[in-house]
């Protein structure tokens, strides 16, 4: 499995091994536009405790991040709390960016805020934009 962060706002991501981890580590939280106050606030977090892990991945959320997680070649996850079409245009600059994903490429696209839920193929998710969709 392969992972990454990425800033909605920047466009800024970063690979990562593990994601509460490496948003514990003061540069990959600064690179991300992490605020010195959540840096602060989760630092003596224990990320391998369950409860502090989610805590931490929630505080990243909240300031923006997306939290993208690759399966083998054929699915790629997203989870933010950002509103989603917001996420949704920052998903699409990222995939760009990378080339991470492919036409066949599953992507579960996923609002840990509200819940909603999107599973699509990256095909259907790159016609959607380019035929004026969100």
């Amino acid at each position: 499995m392969e992972g990454y962060w990425l800033n909605a706002k920047t466009a800024t991501y970063i690979k990562i091994y593990e994601h509460a981890f490496a948003l514990k580590e003061p540069a990959t939280a600064s690179a991300l536009g992490l605020s010195a106050e959540t840096s602060d606030k989760i630092r003596p977090w224990h990320a391998a405790d369950p409860k502090c892990r989610e805590a931490i991945l929630r505080a990243g959320m909240k300031e923006g991040l997306i939290r993208i997680r690759r399966y083998e070649r054929d699915r790629v996850s997203f989870e933010f709390t950002i509103a989603t079409p917001r996420a949704r245009q920052a998903i699409r600059r990222f995939l760009r960016a990378t080339g991470l994903a492919g036409p066949r490429t599953a992507l579960q696209i996923n609002n840990v805020q509200t819940g909603k839920r999107i599973a699509m193929m990256y095909e259907a998710f790159v016609r959607r934009r380019t035929r004026g969709g969100r």
